[in-house]
């Protein structure tokens, strides 16, 4: 189940995957502070990464909801492009056999 998705608007410092500063915008639901996503380009999944800092208007953000831009550090071994999506999903439990 897709809990947000963050169109990545514009990139800031990427000289080390393990902290990328990026521009965007939430598409879809809420984007969360300390989370992993996948990152997708087009149909096809990259890979995975963490929010490490999350900032809405320069402030830190736990999230950010859907329609407002931010600012956000992230942790991948994908360098992410303008663009790109990030998705935050969970898993839904299956209700348990009787």
């Amino acid at each position: 189940v897709i809990v947000g998705t963050l169109q990545v608007l514009a990139l800031f410092n990427q000289a080390k995957s393990a902290k990328q500063l990026i521009g965007g915008k939430v598409v879809q639901g809420i984007f969360k502070n300390k989370t992993v996503f996948s990152i997708r380009r087009g149909t096809e999944v990259l890979g995975q990464g963490r929010v490490l800092s999350l900032e809405e208007q320069k402030k830190e953000a736990t999230q950010v909801t859907e329609g407002k831009e931010c600012g956000l550090i992230v942790s991948s071994p994908t360098m992410i492009a303008v663009g790109d999506q990030l998705v935050i999903e969970v898993l839904r439990e299956l209700p348990k056999a009787k």
